[in-house]
């Protein structure tokens, strides 16, 4: 994954955040309870970090050309800011989306935690060993 689509994919998620966090803060709190909301913002703020993340290191990666990381740490991340934050979004509409069945997305939220996780220790350990 070249850092210039690292960069955009974590830009991406900060835009996304955003326009969810106003989304969860405006119209959501009408319609949902306080504790799906608290979860909407968890995902938002998660989806914040995760997409700033990603943008610093697309740009510091760039701007190392001894630094050849392959970026597969990336693609961790941010599959697991879309499992996490993503399940996590769906849940907290349950009331709202009724009768679809929401069940599979519990699993969802750890797994994406944990790759999450799994991205950034693949970094830190990749960048300590060069």
């Amino acid at each position: 994954m070249k850092s210039k689509t690292i960069i955009s994919i974590g830009t991406l998620f900060v835009i996304l955040s955003i326009i969810s966090g106003a989304f969860g803060a405006h119209w959501l709190k009408t319609k949902v309870d306080s504790a799906a909301v608290d979860n909407w913002h968890t995902a938002s703020d998660y989806m914040m970090y995760q997409g700033l993340g990603l943008l610093i290191l697309g740009l510091w990666s760039m701007s190392k050309t001894d630094l050849q990381l392959k970026h597969s740490y990336a693609q961790w991340i941010i599959l697991g800011t879309i499992l996490f934050s993503g399940s996590i979004f769906l849940l907290s509409l349950k009331s709202i989306l009724g009768s679809l069945p929401l069940g599979i997305l519990g699993p969802m939220t750890p797994i994406g935690g944990l790759l999450m996780i799994l991205g950034w220790s693949i970094f830190l350990f990749k960048s300590m060993n060069k």
